[in-house]
């Protein structure tokens, strides 16, 4: 079995999804109130993150959306900052728990789809259309879902999914051919 989470960082609402075999096991929604402003909401989602050493069984793979600051987006400089530690606390909780991690900036993982283009196809490979998820996580996750950030992490995960079976039939292939 091939399990990967997906983490969608964010100050207030961060998406985590866990995918086993191609398929949503788990939804997670870690939250940070929105009165928690500027390094303080930092801080307390690095807390938050600390759920991933509870786990009993460690996925194969950790994806974490990377960040990148944009030159014509100075504004956002500082959110970006903050996302980035976020980022990183998650994929060094990821070595803790024996993990491998990525790191994907999203023109990477989204191939420079705008979000709402990006989310449409995620949810298409998850075989809902976007307003049926909701309908779909209940059972998983019966919380007030931010949709946006959960699938961000979905497709996150299904990005590292696919990767680890292109790894594993190059492996298959390479052992077919090797003398």
């Amino acid at each position: 079995m091939i399990t990967v989470i997906g983490i969608d960082p964010d100050y207030h609402n961060t998406g985590v999804v866990t995918i086993e075999n191609g398929r949503i096991t788990e939804v997670r929604e870690l939250t940070v109130p929105a009165s928690v402003k500027g390094e303080y909401a930092v801080h307390d989602m690095i807390g938050e993150l600390v759920w991933l050493d509870t786990l009993t069984e460690f996925p194969r793979l950790v994806v974490i959306e990377g960040q990148e600051v944009y030159a014509n987006k100075t504004e956002a400089k500082n959110a970006v900052v903050g996302l980035a530690h976020i980022s990183g606390a998650a994929a060094a909780m990821s070595t803790h728990v024996g993990s491998d991690w990525l790191m994907p900036l999203p023109k990477e993982w989204k191939r420079n789809l705008d979000k709402k283009a990006s989310q449409k196809n995620i949810m298409r490979r998850l075989g809902f259309g976007y307003d049926e998820l909701a309908n779909h996580l209940r059972p998983l996750w019966p919380w007030d879902i931010k949709t946006s950030h959960v699938i961000d992490a979905a497709g996150l995960a299904l990005w590292g999914y696919d990767k680890l079976l292109k790894e594993q039939m190059l492996e298959e292939e390479l052992g077919r051919t090797a003398p």
